[in-house]
């Protein structure tokens, strides 16, 4: 590439939940790496209205949760993006430009929204988790303490996922629908009579007396309140994960981790996860 001004990178991550903000950053990591363009920092903690309204139990704030691990951060990155010029990713001409003779200017590229979903990433599927990993906070990586797989881990999405109504079983859009208990319970018993060593750990954003039925099941027990980040990062170290159907929260954690994965069969868990390097099981 010839020599020109400086060429940055900015996931411009939205105010969503983590699952879908991941998206974006994970495509300006992936372009930084392929151009060898330079990273400004995310940022993850963005007032959300929704969660308050709801009552949920995690209003996703993601406070304390990451670090700007060597990119770009304070002053100069709102220097540079109040200044700089700026392409969108999906300007392919552009990109095309300045990847092979450079800018004139300092260029920011903006990614953003979950378009292509896992699509552009999963060969790059290890740098992804090693950059995600980086990024956490020390004291949330503190928190997690050492890596430990002999555990099943279950993820009950509830909060702004509607019911699924009289049937009780999703529809052909199922994407922001909630899987009914029996489901989970079916699994979880199913789990439990091949690997009856491996305790349960119930992860959901869902209030404890929303899991009652879950948690009865025996060998279960509710995972402890923890950021959303470190919830992600216990939900890919499992030796098992039973997901969410359309949760791209569950869908990260699948792709971060390497264990074997189970979720309802749904056109959008499946379209995500297709070809993950973790192993994907429908049920």
């Amino acid at each position: 590439m010839a020599t020109g001004a400086e060429i940055y990178v900015h996931a411009d991550t939205g105010r969503t939940g983590l699952g879908n903000m991941l998206f974006s950053w994970a495509r300006a990591e992936v372009l930084a790496l392929r151009h060898g363009w330079t990273l400004l920092a995310s940022r993850w903690v963005k007032p959300k209205i929704g969660p308050l309204l709801r009552g949920e139990r995690d209003k996703r704030y993601y406070i304390g949760s990451f670090s700007s691990d060597g990119r770009i951060d304070g002053w100069r990155r709102r220097l540079l993006l109040w200044t700089a010029a700026r392409v969108s990713e999906d300007d392919s001409a552009a990109i095309a430009r300045l990847a092979g003779s450079g800018a004139i200017r300092p260029t920011v590229v903006v990614t953003r929204g979950m378009d292509g979903l896992f699509a552009p990433l999963l060969e790059h599927r290890d740098h992804v988790a090693r950059r995600f990993h980086g990024m956490l906070s020390p004291r949330l990586r503190e928190s997690l303490g050492p890596v430990e797989r002999a555990y099943v881990a279950v993820h009950v999405r509830r909060s702004d996922f509607k019911d699924p109504g009289p049937s009780g079983a999703p529809g052909a859009d199922a994407s922001n629908t909630r899987i009914p208990d029996s489901w989970y319970i079916r699994c979880i018993e199913q789990v439990r009579a091949a690997l009856p060593e491996l305790p349960v750990r119930i992860f959901s954003d869902a209030h404890p007396h929303e899991l009652e039925g879950i948690l009865a099941v025996s060998g279960t027990s509710l995972a402890p309140a923890a950021p959303a980040p470190a919830d992600l990062v216990r939900l890919s170290r499992a030796a098992l994960l039973i997901g969410s159907s359309g949760s791209t929260f569950s869908m990260w954690a699948a792709f971060l981790g390497s264990c074997p994965v189970v979720m309802a069969s749904e056109p959008c868990a499946q379209a995500a996860v297709r070809r993950c390097p973790a192993r994907m099981h429908h049920r």
